[in-house]
């Protein structure tokens, strides 16, 4: 996997090898896998950084700014979005938010 990923700090390229299963007997027999590194800067399919999608969070969250405003403030930081995309990582962000909490909340219980 190769691909530009924009940040806050600006445009990083990335490159990873997937790897793939070659154990036959294994359900997951070849099916590709991503090279965990690269995944530290971004989601899969996404050129966007992973800190670009806690900002768009973040500002959401706190200071309850529209989509249209919070693009505006990434355009001032440099970062190239449009509206859509900045709607999309939010609802990432909101996905894996959910998906730690539901993570805390079953580790409170196993205790």
């Amino acid at each position: 996997m190769r691909k530009t990923i924009q940040t806050m700090d600006g445009a990083v390229f990335v490159a990873g090898k997937s790897k793939e299963c070659t154990n036959p007997s294994c359900t997951h027999f070849g099916k590709h896998y991503y090279a965990t590194g690269v995944l530290k800067y971004s989601l899969p399919y996404s050129t966007y950084g992973l800190d670009v999608l806690a900002f768009i969070g973040c500002v959401d969250e706190h200071e309850h700014q529209q989509l249209i405003e919070i693009q505006r403030s990434l355009k001032e930081r440099g970062v190239e979005i449009n509206e859509s995309n900045v709607g999309k990582l939010y609802r990432q962000f909101l996905a894996l938010l959910g998906g730690t909490l539901a993570h805390t909340q079953e580790v409170r219980f196993v205790d």
